[in-house]
């Protein structure tokens, strides 16, 4: 008898409406692989360039950029990137940067882990943020992912940004002994409740499937990390973590899960309708795109299209009762990192795709859904633009972690690595 036999799969407290139910019927048909990569007439007539903007970037992970068109960009050794805004319509000129330490209570770098996503909370101003950035605390035989909020205030004076405030919020509870499989992503619902991604730390899977246990999960708090009532598991007597507590395996994480069954989700995405979107990895095979929805049970490690990375398998089932399929599946893998739905008005070949960095792939994916169905996908014809000595020149593209837009529509790209970029999307070419 295998070890998912013994699993137990409770019924969830769910509070839903009307129109949850019909988004359940409509992810319940949506677990179609794709092996075919039918592309749009547009995008297959499109090659694109992608033009750096900034450089020498030392292990990025994040790019998030704010109304006013600045960038922010987080550094995997706990500093925060803060450039000038990009200004698309005067002459072209360097963008500044200032680098602030933000100085995380024991933070840990080691593996996937170090500072990681960052939020723009909407209380946000022109001159002061208000933010959240996720990143490894604690040790190598016990860290965690830990959620910290920031204040940061614009200082006319110095021109330059200070950082104002800071406080631990959240830490998932168990503790692991692994630097990998964090998960980490950030955001925002229209309630201003925050979502928060957290991965299995891949020695600890069958977590996923322990609604106590907050590894494997997406996790729904309010913008200062408390626990709120309509969570779809939701019980009062249950607990509370709070930011002056040491989280060990005995604090349960129930009233914060929203979803559960989930490997190392890295993307994670609010659309304009408010329906809430996330990427994660599978193992070997087996990438996924969901539509979240709470309480719901997203399989992993019961359900998988992937196999270990031995190459042994993880489980028989590629769907099981009561557990919610992928709307796309990767296999092989792309190993997908930044994660958008285009709704800009500059690349109208783009209009409503979700748009995919990919690290393994070094590609960006566009896929079509329509109303919860996955459609089709294409592998963007894009390179990087170098300029050397004056002389443009084509390279292919490096890995990437992360996307972001502006409000004018303009798409941006992070590169990976301890020489990274940021990368400016442009239509280089368009064939007849």
């Amino acid at each position: 008898m295998q070890w998912y036999q013994f699993l137990i799969f409770g019924k969830a407290n769910r509070k839903v409406n009307q129109n949850t139910i019909i988004m359940l019927l409509l992810c319940s048909m949506c677990g179609f692989g794709q092996s075919a990569q039918a592309a749009s007439i547009g995008l297959s007539k499109t090659q694109y360039g992608l033009y750096p903007v900034l450089s020498q970037l030392d292990m990025p992970w994040a790019v998030k950029s704010d109304q006013q068109s600045r960038f922010w960009i987080t550094l995997m050794s706990g500093q925060l990137v803060v450039t000038s805004p990009l200004n698309l319509y005067q002459k072209p000129q360097p963008l500044t940067t200032q680098t602030v330490d933000l100085d995380l209570p024991e933070l840990y770098v080691a593996g996937q882990g170090g500072l990681m996503d960052l939020l723009l909370l909407s209380d946000s101003t022109a001159t002061q943020k208000h933010l959240l950035v996720s990143y490894a605390k604690g040790t190598e035989s016990h860290n965690r992912l830990a959620i910290q909020r920031l204040t940061l205030d614009w200082m006319h004076t110095q021109d330059r940004w200070q950082l104002a405030s800071s406080q631990l919020i959240f830490s998932v509870s168990p503790d692991k002994s692994t630097p990998v499989h964090y998960g980490a992503r950030l955001a925002q619902l229209a309630d201003k409740s925050v979502l928060v991604t957290v991965g299995d730390g891949f020695d600890w899977r069958e977590q996923a499937q322990n609604k106590a246990s907050g590894l494997g999960k997406i996790l729904r708090m309010s913008a200062t990390g408390e626990p709120l009532e309509d969570n779809p598991f939701y019980q009062s007597a249950i607990p509370v973590v709070t930011s002056n507590s040491t989280p060990t395996s005995d604090l349960s994480m129930t009233n914060w899960v929203y979803s559960l069954g989930h490997r190392n989700p890295q993307g994670l995405l609010v659309d304009q309708q408010g329906l809430i979107w996330a990427h994660e990895h599978g193992p070997a095979g087996g990438d996924e795109i969901n539509l979240l929805l709470p309480g719901l049970n997203y399989g992993w490690p019961v359900v998988t299209q992937g196999i270990d990375y031995s190459g042994a398998q993880i489980t028989p089932f590629t769907q099981y009762q009561g557990m919610t399929p992928p709307v796309v599946n990767w296999t092989p893998s792309i190993a997908p990192s930044g994660f958008i739905r285009y709704e800009g008005k500059l690349f109208p070949e783009l209009d409503k795709a979700f748009i995919v960095t990919s690290l393994k792939l070094k590609g960006i994916v566009a896929v079509n859904i329509k109303d919860g169905v996955y459609e089709s996908q294409v592998t963007l014809d894009a390179q990087r633009m170098t300029a050397t000595k004056g002389q443009i020149s084509t390279t292919p593209l490096p890995r990437l972690r992360d996307i972001t837009t502006l409000p004018s529509g303009e798409i941006l790209i992070l590169s990976d690595g301890n020489d990274a970029q940021l990368l400016h999307l442009k239509i280089h070419k368009q064939y007849e």
